[in-house]
């Protein structure tokens, strides 16, 4: 990392037991992170680019979920339902 970037990082170091409080834990939950951390290093301002990429990447995930859907999963479910006036 580069020197400028490190000096935007905000950093609040909390020792135990006051780091284990319910603020901590609905963080846990809500942002959906695999490892409890205490304490997040953040920037002082919001990458635009950043999250301009990751956006990116959510809707091109979305959409190719929406050609499976339409493709395969649609076509499939209808032709394993028998017609209703068939019953």
């Amino acid at each position: 990392m580069s020197s400028g970037f490190r000096s935007n990082v905000i950093y609040k170091p909390v020792v135990y037991p006051r780091n284990v409080t319910l603020g901590n834990y609905l963080y846990f939950v809500v942002a959906l992170t695999f490892v409890y951390e205490t304490s997040f290093p953040r920037t002082t301002q919001i990458r635009k680019m950043y999250v301009a990429w990751h956006s990116l990447q959510a809707c091109a995930c979305a959409a190719v979920q929406y050609v499976l859907l339409m493709q395969f999963y649609i076509p499939t479910l209808r032709n394993s339902v028998p017609p209703q006036r068939n019953l």
